[in-house]
């Protein structure tokens, strides 16, 4: 089965992963149940993200997750790609890729629900690390170390493979 996460993560993009996940559940005896995913994403929601790596997992156990990253992947959009079968996870040559901590986009006045959306926010980055720990295989502390207090870390495909968010550069040949 072909996804193809494509533009701004939002709840549409999981209703369609949503979709796709029902038809793999109903396919799951068939051979050809493996998932091919393609994303060229400039991010979004975070909860998103954390949606696919979740059912990607959950497809891993079962199948391959084989993903295919195309043109720009920033952001929550690179998570989805490293959330991808190991040995599966593909790059096109000219891929950037883009990752930057969490942040609060809307904030209130009222200090009581500010620090509650601080503490959510806390909460979302150390999420944030944890998943780039486990699907990568760098530590967290590393990632801190790398992204920490800046708005957006770009990498090349070369780069991007390097940091095991992928297994493999593909030439457009």
């Amino acid at each position: 089965m072909l996804l193809k996460v494509l533009g701004e993560l939002t709840n549409e993009t999981v209703s369609v992963m949503v979709d796709a996940y029902y038809s793999l559940l109903n396919s799951a005896e068939e051979e050809d149940a493996n998932l091919s995913v393609v994303v060229s994403s400039g991010g979004g929601n975070s909860d998103v993200y954390c949606c696919f790596v979740d059912l990607f997992s959950w497809w891993r156990d079962r199948r391959r997750v084989e993903t295919l990253a195309l043109g720009e992947v920033m952001s929550g959009a690179s998570l989805i790609v490293a959330a991808g079968s190991r040995g599966h996870r593909v790059s096109m040559a000219h891929t950037l890729f883009g990752l930057h901590e969490p942040y609060l986009a809307e904030t209130t006045a009222d200090p009581a629900v500010f620090d509650s959306e601080k503490r959510g926010l806390q909460s979302a980055v150390d999420r944030f690390y944890s998943l780039l720990e486990d699907l990568t295989d760098t530590q967290a502390r590393t990632w801190r170390r790398r992204l920490h207090g800046k708005s957006m870390v770009i990498f090349d495909a070369k780069q991007a493979l390097k940091w095991n968010l992928i297994d493999k550069v593909q030439k457009g040949e």
